[in-house]
């Protein structure tokens, strides 16, 4: 093997592994479903930093964690709390819808609940539809 092949096979392993690095986040959510612990909640947390627009990580936290609440009330404000709601306000609407039922069930705090709905009114109308709906 020659210096060229070399110095080749090295750059191609190099962009390989930072391609399987950039990838991660998309293995871990769709393997991060039957993890247990805070093994969990890290997985769901970082899928939600990756990408918080995405109304699907919500809905996948929210399903992962449904039988954790404590776990899913701290990701869910987590996630409201990682930026600007402007930007990406459906996901913002899931979250807010998870935790106002979070909070009128398992979690119970009415007043809670409703300062989600007030939030959550406010951000998108009860009337207005959202992107994906028909």
């Amino acid at each position: 093997m020659s210096a060229s092949s070399v110095a080749l096979l090295v750059a191609i392993t190099a962009f390989l592994a930072a391609l399987l690095w950039q990838v991660r986040p998309v293995f871990l959510r769709r393997e991060g479903d039957g993890t247990r612990g805070r093994g969990a909640m890290a997985v769901h947390l970082r899928a939600m930093r990756d990408d918080p627009a995405s109304v699907r990580v919500v809905e996948q936290a929210v399903a992962a964690l449904s039988r954790r609440p404590r776990a899913l009330e701290v990701v869910l404000w987590r996630h409201l709390a990682a930026a600007p709601w402007e930007s990406r306000r459906e996901a913002v609407v899931a979250s807010l819808d998870a935790l106002r039922s979070l909070y009128e069930g398992r979690r119970r705090n009415q007043v809670r609940a409703r300062a989600i709905a007030h939030a959550r009114e406010t951000i998108q109308p009860a009337g207005q539809k959202t992107v994906g709906s028909a």
